[in-house]
């Protein structure tokens, strides 16, 4: 392989590297369960979801579907492309915005959708009570949020909410 070659092999690598070292690794969400997340979540059509870390937008595009309004997240520029394609169709429901999303406040949603590694979640519920602007819900997939408790859960997800929740307790 010529340099030009290596150069790109390590381009494509530090792209799905960075991530990682963030805190979300490429894994996207399997099919059999985003319809699950999605009724877990409580989502309902005109409502807003901020995926943070969305990947190639397969969750997003399951929202919209539905009629949910999304905004998704992503470090990685490969995958933020890759997601902006396949949701153009839809881009009167969904935005995907390249960059971390730790860097910006949290746009206004009813929820916020995250696969992020165990260690990063304590910060993520932090900033979501912080900057949240009403009642918000936390839908984690996989992963738990220190020292406090789901609303909803399923055997692969959580559900935290924040603030007064119609309907769905808080904690």
């Amino acid at each position: 392989m010529g340099p030009w070659a290596w150069a790109a092999v390590a381009l494509a690598a530090s792209c799905f590297a960075m991530p990682v070292y963030l805190g979300a690794p490429y894994l996207p969400t399997l099919s059999r369960h985003r319809e699950e997340l999605l009724d877990l979540s409580g989502i309902e059509r005109g409502q807003t979801v901020v995926d943070l870390g969305c990947g190639d937008g397969r969750f997003l595009r399951a929202a919209a579907a539905r009629g949910v309004r999304g905004i998704g997240y992503e470090v990685n520029p490969v995958l933020w492309a890759v997601s902006k394609a396949v949701l153009w169709s839809r881009r009167d429901l969904v935005s995907v915005r390249f960059g971390d999303y730790r860097r910006h406040p949290l746009p206004e949603a009813d929820l916020v959708y995250v696969f992020l590694r165990q260690e990063r979640m304590a910060e993520l519920a932090a900033k979501v009570a912080a900057e949240a602007r009403g009642p918000v819900r936390l839908l984690s997939y996989c992963f738990t949020v220190p020292d406090r408790t789901a609303c909803r859960s399923l055997p692969y997800a959580h559900l935290y909410c924040f603030g007064a929740e119609r309907g769905h307790g808080h904690a």
